[in-house]
This record gives C-alpha cells, sequence and structure tokens, in this order.
C-alpha cells in the first residue's frame, strides 16, 4: 500500500529528501506548511506504482518547524520536520 518513510535529514538544510511508494499509478501532493498554517510550498505530480523520492528545496524559507504533508488518493500522512539555517 501506501507508504511514507521518514524524510532525510531532519533537521534539514536547505534540502530534504521525502521517500515514498505508491500501490498504484497515481496523483502526489507533497506540501509544506509552517507554524502558522500557512502552505508555504505545493507540488502535485503523476507517479507510476513503485518507489520513488522527492527531494524539497526549502533555502528560499525560514528556519523553523514545518509539517510535511503527503497525499495519494484519500489517504495522507504527516511529519514534522526542522529547518535549521
Amino acid at each position: 500500500g501506501f507508504a511514507v518513510a521518514d524524510a532525510y535529514p531532519n533537521p534539514f538544510n536547505p534540502t530534504i529528501t521525502v521517500p515514498f511508494i505508491v500501490p498504484e499509478s497515481g496523483e502526489v501532493v507533497i506540501s509544506l506548511t509552517n507554524t502558522l498554517g500557512q502552505t508555504v510550498h505545493s507540488e502535485s505530480l503523476a507517479y507510476s506504482a513503485g518507489q520513488h523520492q522527492v527531494v524539497l528545496n526549502a533555502s528560499q524559507h525560514a528556519s523553523g518547524v514545518y509539517l510535511l504533508q503527503v497525499k495519494y488518493s484519500d489517504q495522507s500522512v504527516q511529519q514534522k520536520i526542522l529547518l535549521m539555517k
């Protein structure tokens, strides 16, 4: 099934790798939300079934805690990540 491994490295600066598995081809939405609840980054891409990874670059964002969310179909996985500059 759909699974998201721990994003690494965490803490990170400025890039973090997000590994995930999708059971069938479909759209995956990856977003970053700051502590104020503002979405500071969102991307949506179609992936084939299998294991994938996305590298996010947060160099334009301030240091701090972000909520990383990975959505596939009706499923969603969230992780707290820390950007340290």
